[in-house]
């Protein structure tokens, strides 16, 4: 949200980029891959920079996206760089904020802002894959909380009683699922609020959090389906953006730190923080791969090979 900040030494109201708030942030995702799509376009025109701004601020739909953009076009009037103006929003990953940044230094923004589209593309049809495939395990393990906890609840106490009544030696895992079952039925309007309270928070903690979601990454990059599209479209993303930089006349080092800084899961972000350093130390890329031991669980031997 772009609030408004009193200047004391001039008097005047200046408009600032302020990134918007968690609940505003919510189905932004078309309006982002609008933005960066046509922003890409009209700089391949050699369009003014700030009528582009202004002319993709036409076109946005959601309020405090135009909020927004009223904060990105007076400080990019006001000389900050494009790249700066864009990290304030907080609306973009650290890759693209990298690229957009390297592609102002080179003069080369507008095929950098075309690999940042690209990208996009490529995360969207990605997450899509990924939804695809865990929507079926999550929708069973949905039914299976919903039936577990509606039998805990209302079936488990009458059984109980059922038992206790015929004075029956149980098994010990009976007894605890009868004594759970007891216990949803004395105190379930309490315990079962907050039993989903703290599986939403868990799963924020370990998947969105972004201090703690290395913890989900590692599950997901675990799970066999998964861990094959991940590798995939992790090595699509490396040859693609690695080629990109090295075409634009970006040093190697400058494109390795770019790399890591953009890589989603540590395996990667670690791989390509070692090659900076051997290459950095004279290394080749063969040596650098034969002394890392973990290399080829990110990229393949044949790849190796090619490279």
């Amino acid at each position: 949200m772009v609030g408004m900040s009193q200047d004391e030494n001039s008097g005047g109201n200046i408009k600032h980029v302020k990134p918007l708030s968690p609940l505003e942030r919510i189905g932004l995702g078309k309006e982002k891959q609008y933005f960066m799509e046509n922003l890409a376009m009209l700089f391949a025109t050699d369009m003014d920079i700030v009528y582009a701004f202004e002319a993709i601020k036409t076109g946005m739909k959601s309020k405090p996206m135009r909020r927004l953009m009223e904060g990105v076009i007076y400080e990019i009037k006001s000389g900050s760089p494009i790249w700066k103006t864009l990290e304030k929003t907080g609306l973009f990953k650290d890759s693209t904020i990298s690229l957009i940044k390297i592609g102002e230094q080179t003069g080369k923004l507008p095929e950098n802002l075309k690999v940042v589209v690209d990208q996009q593309e490529k995360q969207r049809i990605f997450g899509s894959k990924i939804r695809s495939a865990m929507m079926y395990p999550l929708l069973i393990m949905s039914v299976m909380i919903v039936v577990g906890t509606g039998v805990s609840w209302f079936i488990l106490p009458k059984l109980g009683m059922v038992f206790e009544s015929l004075n029956l030696e149980l098994p010990l895992p009976t007894r605890i699922l009868l004594a759970v079952g007891q216990f949803l039925s004395d105190y379930g309007f309490i315990a079962v609020p907050v039993f989903f309270t703290l599986l939403i928070f868990l799963f924020y903690i370990i998947f969105v959090n972004k201090k703690t979601k290395h913890i989900g990454q590692a599950i997901l990059i675990r799970i066999p389906v998964l861990k094959k599209l991940i590798l995939a479209v992790e090595l699509a993303r490396f040859a693609y953006v690695f080629s990109t930089l090295l075409s634009s006349g970006i040093s190697i080092l400058l494109a390795l730190d770019t790399l890591a800084e953009s890589a989603t899961f540590p395996r990667f972000r670690k791989l390509y923080e070692a090659m900076r350093i051997g290459i950095e130390n004279g290394k080749s890329f063969g040596t650098i791969f034969q002394e890392y031991k973990h290399s080829k669980k990110a990229i393949p031997s044949h790849i190796q090979h090619m490279i």
